[in-house]
């Protein structure tokens, strides 16, 4: 009795792949055809600083001086990162710079270095722009 079963279910699903195939069941709709739209381009100018990733600014790095090594966290041997926030401005030139974390005896000398930093302008549509940014000084 199963392999009547069997053989019915093989030969009622090729008798409905046939059908398929040949356009029994082909489906129709009303609705009209998708029609590809282009993205449309604005010239609006960003409301403050865009957020970009550290690591896409550091490729646009012109100069990073090296942090100057402090004295006393030399001495007793501290060293780490010390990862900070700062905007960078349409000119390319870093300002804001605030601490986020890294020890205490680095803090200073990273923030001193990285206010020294130049970057080329970071462009949307074209312009110039602010960048709000995450930025890593290693001490080693």
């Amino acid at each position: 009795m199963r392999i009547w079963r069997w053989i019915g279910a093989m030969a009622l699903s090729g008798a409905l792949f046939a059908c398929i195939q040949s356009g029994a069941f082909a489906q129709t709709s009303s609705l009209p055809a998708p029609t590809a739209t282009a993205p449309v381009a604005t010239d609006e100018k960003p409301r403050g600083p865009v957020r970009v990733a550290g690591g896409i600014i550091s490729g646009m790095s012109l100069a990073t001086p090296s942090p100057q090594y402090p004295p006393a966290a030399r001495a007793t041997h501290v060293q780490g990162p010390v990862v900070v926030h700062a905007i960078i401005g349409k000119d390319g030139k870093v300002k804001n710079v605030v601490v986020v974390a890294g020890p205490a005896l680095l803090r200073h000398a990273a923030v001193d270095a990285v206010g020294q930093w130049k970057y080329r302008p970071y462009l949307v549509n074209g312009q110039p722009t602010e960048v709000d940014t995450t930025i890593m000084v290693n001490f080693q």
